[in-house]
């Protein structure tokens, strides 16, 4: 799984997800057999830069981490991450490199990572219950207990949430773009963002 993100300095990096089984390396010569997932960087120096490294395309490889250090690490402190200490171009603030992380906690989620499902502008707080495959998940419902000082919704809403194992369970699958939907939906509609959790109801409704 592939995104690419343009920095704040007009970099542009490509990021990639490794998981068991893919290949990878130069050539694609090696096989990921690590259960925990991997995460490469990539950088676009131009279609015409000669390199090893260099996909056809014109990125050109950086570095490669497990997607856990990256996502335990308190990057936010570091202001960033420095990618190899000898090229300057190659450190990433933290202001870039937030939405990276995102997209990598997302695409890689673990047992306890919260979720939200989204449908409209409401949004329901979900816990990650089950990793199945790569790709399929089961989350469940959390309890949302409002501590606001309202109880009528308002723009501002604040509630704690908890896991409760009798909540129901939805089976989710990643599709294509990075979102995520309950197996067997078709079409447009509500979906999961995973990574963190939250409930919002829209006051206008």
């Amino acid at each position: 799984m592939i995104k690419e993100f343009t920095t704040s300095t007009g970099d542009i990096y490509r990021i990639r997800i490794l998981f068991k089984g893919s290949r990878y390396g130069r050539g694609n010569s090696l096989t990921w057999d690590h259960e925990r997932h991997g995460v490469e960087f990539w950088w676009f120096v131009g279609p015409d830069h000669q390199n090893d490294f260099r996909e056809t395309d014109g990125f050109q490889f950086v570095s490669r981490y497990y997607a856990k250090t990256l996502l335990t690490s308190n990057l936010k402190a570091a202001r960033g991450i420095d990618l190899q200490g000898d090229v300057p171009a190659w450190k990433i603030d933290w202001y870039d490199l937030r939405p990276m992380l995102s997209w990598v906690r997302a695409v890689t989620p673990s047992v306890g990572d919260g979720a939200t499902l989204v449908v409209g502008s409401d949004r329901y707080p979900y816990t990650v219950v089950e990793v199945k495959t790569q790709k399929r998940i089961v989350v469940q419902e959390d309890d949302a207990e409002w501590v606001g000082p309202r109880r009528m919704p308002t723009e501002s809403q604040t509630y704690q949430y908890t896991p409760n194992p009798e909540n129901p369970k939805v089976e989710i699958s990643l599709r294509k773009g990075g979102s995520w939907c309950r197996v067997g939906q078709r079409g447009s509609g509500s979906y999961f963002m995973v990574g963190s959790r939250r409930k919002y109801l829209d006051p206008s409704f």
